[in-house]
């Protein structure tokens, strides 16, 4: 094994001691990933991206949302909690 493989190792065995299971609920992830795109979606609108890419975001953010909630917000912006 040379040098450089010896590093890579250390450095995964490094990774793999400080690394730790974290379980949440499915309905933490859902709204952690509301956020996400809500995030990225009005990023897109207010740096006046195309609109192709604003409907992609509403068109997968409207699966997780209802009508009411996509406008309060999404178009609102209130904190999904």
């Amino acid at each position: 094994m040379d040098k450089i493989e010896k590093v890579i190792e250390m450095h995964r065995d490094i990774e793999d001691s400080l690394s730790s299971t974290v379980k949440i609920s499915h309905h933490e992830v859902d709204r952690l990933v509301v956020n996400e795109l809500i995030s990225k979606r009005n990023f897109a609108y207010d740096r006046n991206k195309n609109d192709d890419c604003i409907f992609h975001f509403d068109t997968i953010i409207k699966y997780y949302l209802t009508e009411d909630e996509f406008k309060k917000y999404v178009i609102d912006r209130e904190q999904v909690g």
